[in-house]
C-alpha cells in the first residue's frame, strides 16, 4: 500500500506511524510545505490519557496542568483541584518531535518545503490513500473544495495566540474589563513558557490602535493589561503572529476518491475547548482503524466518514458553545456586568466537571456499540469473506501468473496457455484481483501486474510467492479448519486434521518444507534486520543460530557485524536452502553449517547462541528441553539470545496474539509474557541477564548460564 501524508503536525504524523507499524509493506510519505527547521508554534494541551492511545507512553516533556483557575480584575475568584479527567500540555515542537522520531523509527519518509497542493491529479492517482493532514488551511480541502463541501462559521471575537515566560500551573482564564476589555486563556507547558491566547470584541479591537500596529507594541499592551496576573512577564509573539476571528470549519464529506482529510483541514475546534489536538489524534487512530479491517479503500474511506461524522457534529455543538461563552463573557466585561460575570463562570464549571472529549470513551469496539452503517464494511466483513481472497492468491501464485506478466500486460487466454490454465475461468478470476489492486486491466481486456501484484513475481527480492502458494495448500489450509477443534480440546490442530505434527510433516514433504521454509525466511528477513541493529554484538566473535533455517537471521547479522562468524544450525532441507543462500560468506569463511536435531545435541564452540522463533514452537515441556540442549553446549562464558514476540499485559493490543493463536493451529506452542520466558529459561540452567524489545514486535531476551 502507498500513503501519502500531506502534513507534518500532530493529525499526519500520528496517522503515519500507525500505518508504517501496523503495514510493515506500506510505502509511507509525509510532505510538509513547511522547512524541517521552522518551530511549530507554543503548546497544546492534552487529556492525561491522550498519547497512550499512540503507544508514546508518558513522555517526560508533557506537564500535568494541577486544575482550573479564574481571575477576574486580577483577583483569583475560582480555583478548583483536577477533576478525574484533567489536563496535560506540551510544546508542540516537543510533540512534534516525538511523533517524528518514532515515526521516521517506522520507516516513514518525511520531506520538508513541499507544497501538496502543488501535486497533480496523475501524482495523487500513484498512491492508494492520500490523507489531507494540512491543517485549517488545508491546500487540500481547497483543491477538492467541490468533493469535500467545506463552510466556515466565523466567531465574533477577534483573537491572537501568544505566550509568556510567566507560569501558569492550571488552566486558567483571565477576564480584565477596567481599560480595554480582554480576556485569555493561559496554560504552562514548560518550566518557563505558557501559552497565553488573549480575544476581545471587534470593537474593542477596532478602538485599541496598539492591537493593529507592531506585533512588539501589541505585545506590550496585552502585558500592560495582565501586568498582575504575569507577575510583570512580557507578552511574546511568534512570527506568524496575526490576529484573526477564529473559523469553525466543517464539511460535508470527509473523503473523496482515495483522498481523506483529518484534523483541522477536516474540521476545527475553537482553542477555548482543547479539543483540537486530541481530535486530530482521534482522527488518525480512526482512519487507520478503517484501512486495517476494511476489504478495500473505498470502504475504509465511507467506515472513516461514518465513524466520525457524529463525533464531529457533537465537539463542534460543544466548541461553538464554548466559543460563544467567550464572546458573552466579553461581552459581560464590556458592559460592567459583575451580575452576568458570576452566572456565566458558575455554568462553566459546574461541579468542576470536564466535558467529555475525543478519545475519553475510546476502546476496542463490540459488535453491539458499533454504528450499524459499519457492520457492513468492517473488520466482520472482511473476515467472513476474507477466505475467498486467501484462495484467488493463491491459485494466481502457484499457477505463475505473476511471471507469465513480467514483460508485459496479456489477454486471459494468453496468460492461460502459458500457466495452464482454463481461459475463461482465469479471466474470471483476473478481473476480482483487479478490483482490490494485484493486477490491472486495459480497455480491451488485457492483464498487467499492479503494485502488490509484483511482490507475487519470484524473481523479486522479497517475493510473497512462497506465502501465497503455502497459506492456501491442503495441509496448511485444512489445519486452520481444524481449528473448532483446538479450541474445543486444547489440542494442536494440524496433529488432529493430519495425524501427524507440523514438523514430522515438513520432513515427509519436501515440496512442503521448501514453501515453509521460504515462507519463514521472508518473516525472519523483514525482523532480521532490526534484531542485527538493535542488539550490540560487539563483543560477539562466533554465533551459533539454533533452527535458523536458510540463514536470514545470520545472514543480517554478518552484514553489520563484519567481526562476526556464524552456524546455521537445523534440519537438512533448512541448511541445504542456507548453503545456497549464504554461500558467499561461506567462501569467505565466516559462515558455516551443520545438520542436526536440537532437541539431541547441538553445536559447541560458540560464544553466542540464538533461538529465533523457536521457543514459542513448543509447550513448556519441549521448550524446556531445547534451551537445556543448548545450555549443555555452552560455556559458562557463553549467553544465549532468545528473540521472540512477548506478549503484554491485560487488554494491550499486539500481534503476538493472533501468532499465539498459530501456534495453537500449527505446532502445539505459544507465545509467552516476559515472566513466562524467565521462568522457562531458569527452569532450563539459566537466568535472564536483559529484555531488549529491537522493534514493536520482537524482543530479545539474554539469558547468561547459571
Amino acid at each position: 500500500m502507498k500513503i501519502l501524508v500531506v502534513g507534518a503536525g500532530p493529525a499526519g504524523l500520528s496517522f503515519a506511524t500507525l500505518m508504517a507499524e501496523a503495514e510493515r509493506r506500506a510505502q509511507v510519505t509525509v510532505i510538509e510545505r513547511g522547512a524541517a527547521s521552522e518551530e511549530p508554534g507554543w503548546g497544546v494541551t492534552l487529556r492525561d490519557n491522550a498519547l497512550s492511545f499512540l503507544g508514546l507512553g508518558d513522555p517526560s516533556a508533557m506537564k500535568a496542568l494541577e486544575g482550573r483557575a479564574f481571575f477576574h480584575r486580577g483577583e483569583r475568584v475560582v480555583d478548583l483541584p483536577n477533576p478525574a479527567t484533567h489536563l496535560v500540555t506540551v510544546s508542540r515542537a516537543e510533540l512534534t518531535r516525538i511523533l517524528g522520531e518514532r515515526s521516521a523509527r517506522a520507516g516513514v519518509d518525511i520531506v520538508y518545503e513541499t507544497d501538496g497542493a502543488t501535486l497533480s491529479d496523475a501524482d495523487l492517482a500513484r498512491y492508494d490513500v492520500v490523507v489531507g493532514a494540512d491543517g485549517a488551511n488545508s491546500g487540500i480541502r481547497r483543491r477538492f473544495a467541490e468533493a469535500f463541501g467545506p463552510t466556515a462559521t466565523q466567531g465574533d471575537n477577534e483573537y491572537a495566540w501568544l505566550a509568556t515566560p510567566a507560569t501558569f500551573s492550571k488552566l486558567t482564564i483571565l477576564l480584565r474589563d477596567e481599560e480595554v476589555p480582554l480576556l485569555a486563556w493561559a496554560y504552562g507547558y514548560s518550566e518557563n513558557r505558557s501559552t497565553f491566547i488573549v480575544e476581545c470584541s471587534a470593537a474593542a479591537f477596532a478602538s485599541e490602535t496598539s492591537f493593529r500596529g507592531p506585533a512588539d507594541g501589541c505585545c506590550r499592551r496585552i502585558a500592560e493589561v495582565f501586568e498582575s496576573e504575569l507577575g510583570g512577564q512580557p507578552v511574546l509573539h511568534g512570527p506568524a503572529f496575526r490576529w484573526q476571528r477564529f473559523a469553525m470549519i466543517s464539511c460535508q464529506r470527509l473523503a473523496h476518491r482515495n483522498v481523506a482529510l483529518v484534523g483541522d483541514a477536516a474540521h476545527t475546534t475553537h482553542f477555548s475547548q482543547g479539543f483540537g489536538t486530541m481530535f486530530a489524534f482521534d482522527d488518525a487512530i480512526a482512519l487507520h482503524a478503517a484501512l486495517m479491517s476494511a476489504p478495500d479503500t473505498a470502504h475504509a474511506l465511507e467506515s472513516y466518514e461514518a465513524s466520525q461524522r457524529p463525533k464531529i457534529e457533537n465537539f463542534q455543538a460543544t466548541s461553538a458553545k464554548s466559543m460563544r461563552w467567550a464572546e458573552q463573557m466579553v461581552a459581560a466585561g464590556a458592559r460592567r456586568d459583575d451580575r452576568a460575570v458570576r452566572d456565566l463562570i458558575a455554568a462553566r464549571w459546574s461541579n468542576n466537571e470536564v466535558t467529555q472529549g475525543p478519545l475519553d470513551d475510546f476502546r476496542p469496539q463490540s459488535r453491539s456499540d458499533r454504528p450499524a452503517e459499519q457492520l457492513g464494511p468492517g473488520i466482520l466483513d472482511g473476515a467472513l469473506r476474507g477466505y475467498r481472497l486467501t484462495q484467488l492468491v493463491h491459485v494466481v501464485a502457484k499457477l505463475g501468473v505473476p511471471d507469465a506478466l513480467i514483460a508485459g500486460p496479456r489477454t486471459a487466454g494468453e496468460i492461460a496457455l502459458d500457466v495452464g490454465a482454463d481461459p475463461g475461468a482465469l479471466h474470471r478470476l483476473l478481473r476480482v484481483l483487479v478490483d482490490v489492486g494485484v493486477f490491472t486491466q486495459t480497455a480491451d481486456n488485457r492483464f498487467g501486474l499492479g503494485e502488490d501484484g509484483q511482490l507475487l513475481r519470484s524473481d523479486v527480492e522479497g517475493s510473497l510467492r512462497p506465502a501465497a502458494i503455502m497459506y492456501g495448500e491442503s495441509w496448511w489450509w485444512g489445519a486452520w479448519g481444524g481449528l473448532f477443534e483446538a479450541v474445543r480440546t486444547g489440542r494442536t490442530a494440524f496433529d488432529q486434521v493430519h495425524g501427524v505434527g507440523l514438523f514430522d510433516y515438513l520432513a515427509s514433504d519436501a515440496e512442503a518444507a521448501q514453501l515453509f521454509h521460504a515462507s519463514m525466511g521472508l518473516m525472519t528477513a523483514a525482523q532480521a534486520d532490526a534484531v542485527a541493529a538493535g542488539w550490540d554484538f560487539s563483543t560477539t566473535q562466533q554465533l551459533i543460530d539454533i533452527g535458523g533455517g536458510e540463514g536470514a537471521l545470520v545472514r543480517a547479522i554478518l552484514a553489520l557485524h563484519r567481526h562476526v562468524s556464524a552456524v546455521v544450525f537445523d534440519r537438512p532441507l533448512a541448511v541445504e536452502g542456507a548453503r545456497k543462500r549464504l554461500a558467499a560468506l561461506a567462501s569467505e569463511g565466516r559462515c558455516d553449517f551443520v545438520v542436526g536435531d536440537f532437541f539431541v545435541e547441538v553445536p559447541a564452540g560458540g560464544d553466542t547462541y540464538t533461538l529465533k522463533d523457536i521457543v514459542h514452537d513448543w509447550d513448556d515441556d519441549r521448550a524446556i528441553a531445547i534451551l537445556r540442549t543448548v545450555r549443555r553446549a555452552m560455556a559458562d562464558s557463553g549467553r544465549l539470545l532468545v528473540i521472540e514476540r512477548v506478549l503484554p499485559p491485560g487488554a494491550t493490543p499486539s500481534p503476538a496474539k493472533f501468532v499465539d493463536l498459530s501456534m495453537l493451529v500449527l505446532t502445539g506452542g505459544r507465545e509467552r509474557t516476559e515472566a513466562a520466558y524467565r521462568d522457562l529459561l531458569e527452569r532450563a540452567g539459566f537466568t535472564v541477564n536483559a529484555v531488549v524489545a529491537v522493534s514493536d514486535e520482537i524482543s530479545v531476551l539474554e539469558a547468561i548460564p547459571v
